[in-house]
């Protein structure tokens, strides 16, 4: 059978330009990927052990934030979900995430019973499926059906696969009053993985979800499609002999088009398992069953062997020109480091012909490159790794330092710096063969004062934060400011500060280097300073009320263990923030300053501090 791809070109949407390299977190595959009404997108992974320390073989996920900003962090092992079918041959249960949707304040997740390598060309082969929901953002699911019960087989055959369209957020901006999903299925009936050869479609109304006689199927038509009950007299909306995979459809609302994203193996006739190369193939319709109209082919995409394309919704821009892409990815290639796991990568649909939209060979200047001061006497530099990189040649004030090896994350930390001096960096990509890229923009970085040799540390609720040897608390937050002081010899803290700009509660965090919650950051928080350079002490305590519970911020505010403050808004207060104080303390030689808050109500509490010197005596 001829594998070429039938569409016409798109007259819309004119190609597509990658505008940053792929990067990848965690382990991991398939991603279907939905926009909920909490304004976060969760995804389900399979085969992996994403950020655990032990093999699942599927789980949920929350992403948080936008590229290359954004976190991932673990909802629910989904592990009391139980296989219908065992292989003895593969000691891995034989379950998959299909597609995830919320749709009025609900997860729904299809899940497929399948098996591996048994399909005609040794690929993976879905048999059935079935759907499971969840009201509290994954954190709890309804009952599964058991194994071997009918209700097990809620789609099967040739949509035993079933991956829901995407609209915006918690489902809005949909086209009606129906939730769209769609099937891949080879021409012998079997719903596949990969090396498929067409697509269905089918549509539930959106709160008869987990009723499957509500569930009906495309059987033609394009501006009055028709509908049936019986599978098996549906027809196809899409066909790509052989490269047909598991593939996510999304409506894009500023182009006004259905985007769908193809992927397929490109090794050899059986497009199986194992390949090293792969085809991403992009196509827009105006409709969710058509017509298609292609956008965009790379014959090989991702160098390593990247799959299963997904497009977010909320990592669309306004106007749909620019989104992050994510896909899976795996198996080493030309020495390249794997990429199986959620990898993410900047695109534009052209609105206009630029011409051939291939990324091409040629190593391109790294994106994102930044400088930043971590202590008087270092730099860290950092950008988004390059996958043709092979190494990379960082310049110091024009003057090359020692080549790099390409790694992940792309970092350099330059130990070689003076307190309170001025360098400018730039760094050039090179591959294994040789050939290299433009020399990036120059950033600079000014390294900090030296702290004062009696500053310790600070301490917040158990965690070190800064220390003399051992860290520095960053610029970018605006913490410490030190002075030569006109009476002492030596350098001085003239004012600390741990507070962000007020009205911003997120940079908080950047006080808490783990993995502490915001609630917890904010709870009963214990301010501990060590031995600073000065007898007496103006000190201003900000105070956060996060208004998230049915009560306002209350707590009582100590400094050297005696109650100076009872913290307590009225209900009426608007206010996010408040300043206390400023109060004045005596600190004995070798004292610290402790400031405290205690008995708190309320998820606020103490948000920062700053304190200025009144004397050095």
């Amino acid at each position: 059978m001829a594998e070429s791809i039938k569409y016409p070109q798109s007259d819309s949407i004119k190609g597509l330009t990658q505008i940053t390299d792929p990067f990848v977190i965690g382990t991991g595959d398939m991603w279907p990927i939905t926009w909920a009404d909490d304004d976060n997108l969760y995804g389900a992974a399979g085969d992996n052990n994403g950020f655990l320390d032990h093999f699942q073989t599927m789980n949920l996920w929350k992403i948080t934030g936008f590229p290359p900003g954004h976190e991932i962090s673990l909802v629910n092992t989904l592990d009391f979900l139980e296989p219908a079918f065992n292989d003895p041959e593969i000691p891995i249960k034989p379950m998959k995430p299909a597609g995830i949707v919320s749709v009025d304040d609900a997860l729904y997740l299809a899940v497929e019973d399948m098996k591996y390598t048994s399909g005609r060309y040794g690929n993976q082969i879905n048999l059935q499926s079935w759907i499971i929901y969840s009201t509290d953002h994954g954190k709890t699911w309804s009952r599964p059906p058991s194994p071997k019960s009918k209700e097990r087989r809620f789609l099967t055959g040739i949509f035993a696969s079933p991956h829901f369209l995407q609209f915006g957020r918690d489902y809005s901006g949909a086209c009606d009053e129906y939730v769209y999903a769609y099937s891949c299925a080879g021409d012998d009936g079997v719903a596949a993985w990969s090396a498929g050869d067409y697509m269905y479609l089918a549509r539930v109304p959106r709160d008869s979800i987990m009723e499957r006689k509500a569930w009906e199927f495309y059987c033609g038509g394009t501006h009055k499609p028709s509908w049936t009950k019986n599978v098996n007299k549906a027809v196809l909306v899409f066909e790509y002999p052989r490269k047909t995979g598991e593939n996510e459809v999304v409506y894009n609302p500023g182009l006004d088009r259905y985007i769908l994203l193809n992927w397929a193996f490109i090794d050899c006739v059986a497009h199986g398992i194992g390949s090293l190369h792969s085809e991403l193939t992009i196509l827009e319709a105006p409709e969710p069953w058509g017509p298609w109209s292609l956008v965009y082919i790379k014959k090989d995409w991702g160098k390593n062997c990247d799959y299963q394309p997904r497009l977010p919704t909320k990592w669309i821009s306004r106007d749909g020109e620019k989104a992050w892409l994510a896909s899976a990815g795996n198996f080493r290639r030309d020495g390249g480091r794997q990429h199986y796991g959620f990898v993410v990568t900047q695109v534009k649909f052209n609105t206009r012909d630029y011409g051939d939209t291939e990324t091409d060979d040629k190593p391109k200047t790294v994106q994102e490159f930044k400088a930043e001061a971590l202590s008087p006497t270092e730099i860290k530099l950092s950008w988004l790794p390059r996958l043709e990189a092979r190494f990379y040649r960082i310049f110091k004030d024009d003057q090359k330092l020692p080549d790099i090896p390409a790694r992940y994350p792309a970092q350099y930390i330059d130990r070689n710096v003076s307190p309170e001096t001025k360098h400018t960096y730039s760094v050039q990509t090179f591959t294994a063969c040789g050939d290299s890229s433009p020399i990036s923009e120059k950033v600079e970085a000014i390294a900090p004062p030296e702290l004062s040799k009696n500053f310790i540390g600070i301490n917040l609720g158990g965690g070190s934060v800064a220390t003399k040897e051992g860290g520095w608390l960053g610029e970018e937050s605006q913490y410490i400011k030190v002075i030569r002081c006109g009476r002492c010899a030596d350098q001085r803290i003239e004012k600390l500060r741990l507070i962000p700009n007020p009205g911003e509660i997120e940079p908080i965090l950047r006080a808490f280097r783990g993995s502490r919650t915001f609630t917890e950051a904010l709870s009963d928080v214990k301010v501990v300073i060590g031995n600073l350079p000065f007898r007496k002490a103006k000190v201003f305590v900000y105070a956060v009320n996060t208004k998230l519970s049915e009560t306002n911020t209350n707590f009582n505010l100590y400094v050297q263990g005696v109650k100076v403050q009872e913290y307590k808004p009225s209900i009426e207060d608007e206010s996010n923030w408040h300043k206390l104080g400023p109060f004045i303390v005596k600190i004995s030689n070798g004292e610290n300053l402790v400031i405290e808050g205690q008995d708190l109500v309320g998820l606020g509490g103490i948000a920062g501090i700053s304190i200025e010197r009144v004397s050095c005596n």
